[in-house]
């Protein structure tokens, strides 16, 4: 039933206004911008519906939500490509439609900085995406929340393509695979980009108080021309929502939130400008989805075993995250929580409840590690279970889990995938084999998931998340990551939990100095003409 395609807008605009678009074509005062969309099967003598991204449109609609005069909107899909041409089909908009719930949910996740996020692919912000203004009913922020409807005049040539969908999956878990066939850079070269297809998991699922509304966050990367894409499940090709445009908080480290309305949401919406025989192949098309043992393991991992950390340090408060290890203790970095902490505090994944006073019972500056005690743990808390180092293989898939990206005030963990990019073992004496003393791995993770786990497909913990890669002029690497393995500190935890927090420095498995230099990225390189600072251009940091 549903079908990815691109949606190109011609019109007078004013450059001032396309500068808020990465990507467009301009002749003279005519210029061209483009987005993604799905095309929803035609039914009986209906030649096919477009829902897609409004933000391309809102530039050319008045306050009735109707096109200005000479703008003109065409469709093309895969199959509408050839070698010398792509075949457009004429469109007419239907509707702009907008969504309370979701606005609320966005108005949830920015409350505590909205001048602090913009959306769009540029410095610019696209055009109506006030994010100080989340009303129902208002104008000013339907360029992020608006869903145009397009009714094309003739049909598409039909595709045998694998961007096609014929059902809905209306609640994915956690952790997901997904595809999201969107088309970057369409008008550069749409016979390169159309099909073009990415992968991610959903990553988080964010709410509002007194709200029905759910978004997705994946964690996948969006350019400039995906947003109105199809996202899709990775087995077996059900439907699962609609990417938003790019949300962007601007910080230290700037992190950029690829936000999925789900599709049934959108279909609802939608419903009363569709055909009775195209609604009826809705409702038919929806199926709750299945969950798989990878999704309920981090699901779990991410509810019950993560905890956000909150803590008063040098007269500064920050946040940061933790892994739940048993007997009512939980470790994590001592950059974020260590013995000059105060007001420390913690809540689980899900829960809203913080539990306060926590105690540090042991803190390492060397290895950047401690263990708190939380008073009155829940029931329901999920101890890690810590891994040995045999598990862990360069490639292998990993999981990161903490409470980086920023997803609101009381929100969840984020999850993200990515593999083992490299283990680097060292020897403490001369005489004894190597230990892996740093994991490097490709999920992405931000500021926040420092103290937050590093976990293998089956929920097993193998790493620490410590920091990213950070370059001399303090350029952040997101998908560059450091974690010590939990090898290291498994000797220390053991010694807190018996009741002997003198000797948990004793039993962490590191040399200070070698490991100083490891993590510092001194000593490390055989070419003695490098400057200092050209050593140490890449440092960790989270």
């Amino acid at each position: 039933m549903f079908t990815s395609v691109c949606v190109k807008v011609e019109a007078d605009l004013e450059e001032s206004t396309l500068g808020a678009f990465q990507f467009y074509t301009s002749g003279g005062k005519r210029a061209s911008l483009a987005c993604s969309g799905i095309l929803l099967q035609p039914q009986e003598h209906e030649p096919g519906i477009v829902i897609t991204s409004a933000s391309i449109l809102v530039p050319l609609l008045d306050q009735s939500t109707r096109l200005a005069n000479g703008v003109t909107v065409q469709v093309a899909g895969e199959a509408s490509v050839t070698s010398t041409e792509v075949r457009w089909v004429p469109a007419t908009l239907k509707a702009v439609v907008d969504f309370p719930d979701i606005r609320n949910v966005i108005t949830h996740l920015i409350s505590s900085d909205p001048s602090g996020w913009h959306v769009g692919y540029s410095d610019v912000p696209l055009p109506r995406t006030n994010l100080s203004d989340l009303s129902s009913g208002s104008m000013d922020s339907i360029g992020l929340t608006g869903i145009a409807i397009l009714r094309l005049h003739h049909p598409l040539h039909s595709s045998a393509n694998n961007t096609a969908s014929r059902r809905i999956c209306t609640d994915p878990p956690l952790c997901t695979p997904l595809h999201i066939h969107g088309i970057p850079f369409s008008l550069v070269n749409p016979a390169t980009f159309i099909g073009y297809t990415t992968q991610c998991i959903i990553s988080a699922k964010l709410t509002a108080p007194r709200s029905e509304g759910v978004l997705y966050v994946v964690d996948a990367r969006t350019f400039a021309g995906m947003q109105g894409g199809m996202v899709v499940c990775a087995e077996g090709g059900d439907a699962i929502g609609l990417v938003l445009p790019r949300v962007v908080r601007r910080c230290v480290d700037p992190i950029e939130l690829t936000l999925v309305v789900p599709l049934h949401t959108v279909m609802s919406a939608v419903s009363r400008n569709l055909t009775r025989p195209m609604v009826i192949a809705w409702l038919a098309s929806q199926q709750l989805s299945t969950t798989n043992r990878v999704s309920e393991v981090m699901d779990m991992t991410a509810s019950w075993t993560i905890l956000k950390v909150e803590a008063v340090t040098s007269g500064k408060s920050q946040w940061g995250s933790a892994i739940c290890v048993g007997n009512g203790m939980c470790i994590s970095n001592a950059h974020v929580v260590n013995e000059y902490s105060t007001n420390i505090r913690v809540r689980f994944g899900v829960s809203k409840e913080w539990h306060l006073d926590c105690q540090v019972l042991h803190s390492s500056t060397t290895a950047d590690f401690c263990i708190l005690l939380i008073p009155n743990p829940p029931e329901q808390a999920v101890n890690a279970r810590i891994t040995h180092e045999q598990a862990m293989t360069r490639r292998s898939r990993v999981y990161a889990v903490g409470f980086g990206g920023y997803v609101g005030p009381d929100g969840p963990p984020m999850i993200s995938a990515g593999i083992v990019s490299n283990i680097v073992e060292m020897k403490r004496h001369s005489d004894e084999s190597a230990t892996p003393w740093m994991i490097i791995s490709s999920a992405v993770c931000h500021n926040g998931c420092s103290g937050g786990g590093l976990f293998t497909e089956d929920g097993r913990l193998i790493g620490l998340i410590t920091a990213n890669a950070e370059t001399q002029e303090g350029h952040i690497y997101p998908t560059v990551n450091f974690s010590l393995p939990v090898g290291l500190l498994t000797g220390a935890i053991e010694a807190v939990k018996h009741g002997k927090p003198s000797s948990a420095r004793l039993k962490l498995n590191v040399d200070d100095e070698q490991f100083r230099k490891l993590w510092t990225f001194s000593g490390l390189t055989h070419n003695d003409v490098l400057m200092e600072k050209e050593r140490r251009s890449i440092k960790p940091r989270l």
